[in-house]
Order: structure tokens, then C-alpha cells, then sequence
């Protein structure tokens, strides 16, 4: 049990540094942030764990509850898709893609 609240602890710590990231522009930081998440889902995945990023889905920081969402899309599809649908309703969302540019953005979304 210990390990899988590590690896919890890891994914929202990974996450969140992603979001903080993206919106400030640092590709590297975010693109280590995202390597780390990935890693930390693969092993989620591979044994049998991925269930605990349900509670991320109602976290504080959008960064957080989108990756966690995306994750448990195939697993809760219905719970999933209604966060990312709310998250695609805030105005003030990044769209996490290349070549997008940051204008003004309350950090706290992502």
C-alpha cells in the first residue's frame, strides 16, 4: 500500500510541475514532467493500479484532473469525459499543443 500512495504522491507532484510548465513556456521542464507522469502510469498499469487516479479528478489544479481524465478515459469513460468536457469550458484553458502561445492565464486552471 505504501508504494502505490508514493506513486500517487509522484503523479500529482509530476503533473502539476507539467501544467506550471506548459503554461510558462519551459518545454524541458514540461517535457521531463510528462516523461515522468508516463512512467509513472506505465507502472500504475502494469499492476493494476491505475484506479487511484480517480482521485485526481476533482484536484484543484486542471493540469492534474486533465491528465488523470485522459489516463481513465478506456476505464471510466463516462466519468472521464464529463471532466474533460467541464475543463473544455473554461475560457482561460491552454490547449496543451506545439506551437500554441500563452497570453494572459491564471495558472491555478492548469
Amino acid at each position: 500500500m505504501e508504494m502505490i500512495t508514493k506513486m500517487l504522491n509522484a503523479f500529482e507532484q509530476a503533473a502539476s510541475k507539467y501544467s506550471e510548465a506548459t503554461i510558462e513556456g519551459n518545454a524541458r521542464v514540461a517535457n521531463r514532467s510528462f516523461d515522468k507522469v508516463e512512467k509513472i502510469v506505465s507502472y500504475l498499469k502494469e499492476n493494476n493500479l491505475l484506479d487511484g487516479l480517480r482521485m485526481f479528478l476533482k484536484h484543484d489544479v486542471i493540469g492534474v484532473r486533465m491528465l488523470a481524465a485522459s489516463y481513465l478515459l478506456s476505464k471510466y469513460e463516462k466519468e472521464a469525459s464529463d471532466v474533460l468536457e467541464e475543463i473544455s469550458n473554461f475560457t482561460s484553458v491552454i490547449v496543451l499543443s506545439a506551437g500554441n502561445k500563452v497570453g494572459y492565464f491564471n495558472p491555478i486552471f492548469l
